[in-house]
């Protein structure tokens, strides 16, 4: 009779902590479905948002500017806004510059809940208003993205 009911009670904890150990898997793997799918946000916001900021015309960048921040993590916004006024902007609008950026490629470097660096491959198209003819040039750029109230935004780029 002892024996037996050593039996059970040996089976109820047996039980318990395989039921345990099945939640406890079961937390993780969700986590780890959680981690991918931001870190497959953070790769694909990074591709469209690049993509936007690096396509223009000089004739209207300077209007864009200020859409384009919303892209944009506050603590990034006024490099880059100093950054195209400098360095962009001056030529785009002498020259008639268009610019059409594409993604050729893109690849997580590093990623946590909030913070991600991805490596974007580059294929940028220009043309000037006085050769009316394009080029084409690849790239590489590094992008930082953070999570901010639960959206990706761009908080550095870094040409490789």
């Amino acid at each position: 009779m002892r024996a037996v009911r050593w039996a059970l009670v040996a089976w109820a904890v047996l039980v318990v902590a395989g039921a345990g150990a099945l939640g406890l898997l079961w937390h993780h793997n969700r986590e780890a479905d959680d981690l991918a799918a931001d870190r497959t946000a953070a790769v694909t916001t990074a591709r469209s948002s690049v993509t936007t900021l690096l396509t223009y015309d000089g004739r209207t960048l300077a209007t864009r500017l200020d859409k384009d921040q919303t892209l944009l993590a506050p603590a990034f916004r006024a490099d880059y806004r100093a950054l195209v006024q400098r360095s962009v902007l001056p030529t785009a609008r002498k020259d008639g510059v268009r610019a059409q950026t594409s993604v050729a490629d893109a690849a997580l470097v590093s990623g946590s809940d909030d913070r991600a660096q991805v490596l974007l491959y580059l294929d940028v198209h220009t043309t000037t208003s006085a050769s009316g003819q394009g080029s084409t040039q690849g790239g590489r750029l590094l992008v930082t993205m953070t999570r901010e109230e639960g959206q990706w935004l761009v908080s550095g780029l870094r040409s490789l």
